[in-house]
């Protein structure tokens, strides 16, 4: 899209909410549990800022949703009090304890995402399963559950190491520091940007750990609030800009 088409919209948006804000409308937290891009919130083309401009947009005036980044643990600690307010993004059920979707209200997915396995090309690994990674040491994100390998974590069979975010984390894979990392599918355009080098030395295992969709969540008790996310899903476009590349 031509840059001026983009500013003008993007103008055309600010002024469509500053209206709406001085007219009663509701602020909801958006919140996002990544530092790292595209979903984290530092960067001007975040996905997150993206989603919260069109969700308040297509909302006429009713809400104003403001992304807010946190850390995954103090993410998990707001969302377990009992009358908690906002939105979490990019969630799947499986990592908030929910795969019956009873514990929060879940909205129809919006985006395929993959969780790939990455090593260092000087020791390649290959993924099946998560036994197949036994004996190594594994780079994963503060705060994130990892539920096929909690048992393999506790027994020490795998090495769990954590770091805040996916950068950190391929670049102690370069250094030789942990053996392989999980990463997002979304986060490699990213990781490929910051290190110029990094297809020089990386190997991405040819089976993923994991394909999966990201869904919106909010408190159980919020039912208008899920009736409006769903709607607003609907008429999302559903271009490339919401999955990774290849996916």
């Amino acid at each position: 899209m031509h840059r001026a088409t983009c500013l003008f919209r993007w103008i055309a948006a600010a002024l469509l909410l500053s209206s709406a804000l001085a007219h009663g409308t509701e602020t909801i937290p958006l919140y996002v549990g990544y530092a790292d891009p595209p979903l984290g919130t530092e960067r001007s083309d975040s996905l997150t800022l993206r989603l919260a401009a069109q969700l308040s947009v297509r909302s006429q005036g009713r809400y104003h949703f403001v992304a807010m980044q946190l850390p995954r643990n103090r993410l998990n600690l707001l969302i377990a009090r009992p009358n908690w307010k906002g939105v979490v993004a990019w969630a799947n059920p499986v990592w908030f304890k929910d795969e019956g979707m009873r514990r929060y209200a879940w909205s129809q997915p919006y985006m395929r995402d993959a969780n790939l396995v990455v090593s260092n090309r000087q020791n390649p690994l290959e993924y099946s399963t998560p036994a197949s990674l036994l004996g190594t040491r594994l780079g994963c994100i503060s705060g994130q559950r990892y539920a096929e390998f909690d048992a393999l974590f506790r027994e020490g069979r795998i090495i769990r190491d954590d770091v805040p975010s996916e950068l950190q984390n391929m670049l102690k894979l370069r250094l030789g520091r942990v053996d392989a990392v999980l990463v997002q599918a979304s986060s490699m355009p990213y990781l490929r940007q910051v290190i110029p080098d990094l297809d020089n030395w990386l190997h991405i295992a040819r089976t993923p750990r994991g394909v999966f969709q990201r869904y919106l969540f909010t408190n159980r008790d919020n039912a208008d609030m899920l009736i409006y996310l769903n709607s607003a899903l609907r008429e999302f476009d559903t271009g490339p800009q919401w999955s990774p590349p290849g996916h």
